[in-house]
C-alpha cells in the first residue's frame, strides 16, 4: 500500500534531525496529517573497511523516517582513529560469528539494523 505526500511543512530543523509534518493521501483518498522524521546519511565508526560488498538494505522506521540503512559487508578494515563522536557505542570489539546468537540472547546487540545484518550474514554461513 503506497502512501502519497501532497505536502510537508517543517516542524523542527538542527543538523541531525528534520521533523516534518505532511499531508498523506491513503490509497482509498482520504488525507491525514502524518509526521516524518528526515536524517541526513552518516558513516562515523573509526574504521576504514576493506573491500566492500552490498549485503542488504534496509528502512528500518519505514513510513515515519526516511532513514535509509545500506549495508554492506567487509572481512577487513583499517582502524583509522576514535569514532567521530565518542557517545555513538558503548564500545566496538571483533567478534566471531559463532558468538552472535549468544550476544544477540543476552540482549548485547539489541539495534533492529545490526541484528538485521547480522543475521542475513548468518543465513550465509
Amino acid at each position: 500500500m503506497r502512501w502519497k505526500v501532497n505536502s510537508e511543512e517543517p516542524l523542527y530543523t538542527d543538523p541531525w534531525l528534520d521533523i516534518r509534518l505532511a499531508d498523506v493521501e491513503l490509497p482509498d483518498g482520504r488525507h491525514l496529517d502524518h509526521r516524518l522524521i528526515r536524517t541526513p546519511p552518516g558513516e562515523e565508526t573509526g574504521w576504514r573497511p576493506g573491500s566492500l560488498r552490498p549485503l542488504l538494505y534496509t528502512q528500518p522506521t519505514n513510513g515515519i523516517s526516511d532513514s535509509a540503512h545500506h549495508i554492506f559487508r567487509a572481512d577487513e578494515s583499517t582502524h583509522i582513529g576514535v569514532p567521530t563522536e565518542p557517545w555513538e557505542s558503548e564500545r566496538i570489539d571483533w567478534v566471531p560469528l559463532t558468538d552472535i546468537r549468544r550476544l544477540i540472547d543476552k540482549r548485547d546487540i539489541v539495534s533492529g539494523t545490526t541484528l538485521a545484518a547480522l543475521l542475513y550474514v548468518l543465513t550465509e554461513a
